[in-house]
């Protein structure tokens, strides 16, 4: 572009200087011929001068010696001012006719003036002072006749150049006209040639910004040339693809982003550091939401102390304080959910600057079963402690209590002993059972037996372990409550590997303890169900009694808790313990209707399976 701006300048710079130099060439000319003009026009005046003087000087000789002459210094005056115009004239350029003819007149005007000088200087007689008269009035005439003919001559040629002058100006005008039309026709043209290889290349660039700007960032220009434009113009269509392909790397950068983000297993969430807002919550994914109940939108309308749980406020305004210093914390909170149920979580959180603001980015991790299982750990560890004081303890005290027990037998079987003595000693006796029936279920309990397994029906095992229910002394001790059993057994039921004998002990612990909590009679249901997915059979044991009170429930299963008068509160602690030794797990609930239900789920394997455990 820039060299047919060059070409193009240069080209009307041509054509203005063309046209320039024409019009000095011929303002030139004409200016000479003007010149000339004048000049032949200054000439004519002096030749008119001339003849004038001469035709007053002849007049003077006429009116010569008559009332009308003149004095003699009048005439002299007169032919003086005639020698000075022929002298004006002869100072002039002429060519070399003019220069003859002009040589010719000035030796007459001097025979004029010598004749007049004669005239005027004689003091002859009259016929001889009127015989120079003569003389000097032809020489006048002779002399008036050539200035005649000289001015009729250069006035013939004055005519001439003056039209070929005014010809000149109007062929000069002329010429001047058409330059100056033609260069304007010509910048006229480069300009038209210009501008629209100036604007439409402009256009495209534009057309090209705007879509850019309206997001189309693919948009490319297709105007192609050779210029400075066409540079431009690749120029601007690699920017556009950069600037397209850095585009779609920072979308599949969020996108990678915004899939971790949204699918990541821990909480996350991205809140405010500074200013009136410190705390706002910006940014929260979907495990954050769930874990707390809320909904991603509710949780961006919160602070994030409003997930602490209450009277910990200052404990959370201390954790911001600290990552604000530049520190990176892992710490140990509690939230509380929507529903305000209280859990633990672990807090790693640290500080991050992004468009000159601050940021925390916090990862909540809910660490329940994580205190659960150290919970249990801690509780199996205390048990094993207790379990191997206990087990010493028991061997400690059951062969002295056997030993008071043989004794007492004895004793009691002396004949002088009284009735009411011999109750007494049958009262010590059942004591002590009761006494090694506990210590039998803390053996167990502390040490219990490895499971024997074998194929099992459970159907079948349930009905067995029911009708030995309903023969016992915890069904038929009252008989005015009546207990109703209802039986919902899965007929596709698979058999099971499981310890026979222990699950009898289980499910005969378990409908002693539903018949006892209906103590005004009720219905137990017993349901059997297979579960395809887990591949597992599970056993729901219902009562209609009283249920259990909401804080008892996670006491249920713990050693020596117990609801009854007498009981030892290892029974339902023994049947958790040989459940989960077979593989299995135990649960319970309330009803909706009152009562409570008690859940199993036994694994189903193979035998080799079963044997390791």
């Amino acid at each position: 572009m820039k060299k047919r701006l060059i070409y193009s300048l240069s080209l009307l710079f041509l054509f203005f200087s063309i046209g320039v130099g024409l019009t000095v060439w011929h303002t030139y000319r004409v200016t000479k011929n003007l010149e000339s003009v004048v000049n032949l026009h200054r000439i004519e005046i002096v030749r008119k001068d001339l003849v004038i003087n001469l035709q007053t000087v002849q007049g003077n000789l006429y009116t010569e010696g008559t009332v009308f002459g003149k004095e003699l210094d009048v005439i002299v005056g007169n032919v003086t001012t005639m020698d000075h115009s022929i002298q004006s004239c002869s100072g002039c350029h002429h060519s070399q006719e003019m220069t003859s003819r002009l040589q010719e007149v000035s030796n007459m005007i001097e025979q004029y003036k010598e004749a007049i000088s004669y005239l005027i200087t004689t003091t002859a007689n009259p016929e001889r002072v009127e015989r120079l008269k003569m003389v000097a009035v032809g020489i006048g005439d002779s002399l008036l006749s050539k200035t005649q003919e000289m001015a009729f001559i250069a006035d013939r040629n004055l005519t001439n150049k003056t039209i070929n002058s005014l010809n000149d100006i109007n062929k000069s005008r002329f010429i001047l006209f058409t330059t100056l039309l033609v260069t304007f026709c010509v910048g006229i043209v480069i300009a038209i040639a210009l501008t629209k290889q100036t604007t439409r290349p402009v256009y495209e660039l534009v057309k090209a910004v705007r879509e850019i700007t309206s997001g189309n960032l693919g948009h490319t220009i297709t105007y192609q040339d050779k210029t400075e434009f066409g540079e431009l113009a690749n120029a601007f269509n690699k920017m556009a693809q950069t600037l397209q392909d850095n585009i779609n790397r920072i979308e599949e950068s969020e996108r990678r982003y915004r899939m971790l983000f949204e699918s990541a297993g821990e909480a996350i969430f991205i809140f405010d550091a500074e200013g009136k807002n410190m705390g706002r919550i910006v940014a929260a994914n979907k495990t954050a939401a769930e874990m707390h109940g809320y909904t991603v939108d509710e949780l961006l309308l919160m602070n994030i102390t409003d997930l602490d749980a209450p009277g910990i406020a200052a404990e959370a305004s201390y954790r911001i304080r600290k990552i604000l210093n530049g520190e990176w914390i892992n710490e140990g909170t509690t939230h509380s959910k929507k529903n305000g149920i209280v859990f633990p979580v672990e807090v790693s959180a640290g500080l991050f600057e992004y468009s000159k603001h601050k940021y925390i980015l916090s990862f909540n991790k809910d660490i329940t079963e994580r205190k659960e299982a150290d919970e249990k750990i801690r509780r199996a560890e205390q048990m094993i402690v207790c379990g191997e004081v206990t087990t010493g303890l028991a061997h400690e005290i059951k062969n002295p209590l056997a030993g008071i027990k043989a004794s007492i037998g004895l004793f009691s079987e002396t004949a002088s002993l009284t009735s009411s003595e011999k109750d007494i000693l049958q009262k010590v006796v059942h004591e002590i059972k009761r006494i090694e029936s506990l210590i039998r279920d803390i053996l167990d309990f502390a040490k219990p037996p490895r499971p024997q397994f074998s194929s099992v029906d459970i159907n079948k095992l349930i009905e067995h372990s029911l009708t030995f229910s309903i023969q016992s002394l915890s069904f038929a001790h009252n008989s005015s409550k009546q207990i109703h059993v209802m039986k919902d057994f899965d007929a596709h039921l698979p058999e099971i590997m499981a310890d026979p004998l222990q699950l009898n002990q289980i499910f005969i612990n378990l409908f002693i303890n539903a018949a006892d909590a209906m103590t005004g009679g009720g219905t137990l249901s017993i349901r059997t169900m297979y579960d395809t997915l887990k591949e597992s059979v599970h056993i729901n044991i219902s009562d209609t009694g009283g249920g259990i009170e909401d804080e008892m429930l996670e006491q249920i299963f713990q050693p020596f808790f117990t609801t009854k008068p007498k009981g030892t509160g290892l029974g339902l602690a023994i049947s958790k313990r040989l459940i989960e030794q077979q593989g299995g797990m135990i649960s319970v609930k309330n009803n909706p209707d009152g009562g409570a239900t008690f859940m199993i789920e036994m694994p189903v394997r193979k035998v080799e399976k079963a044997h390791l455990i």
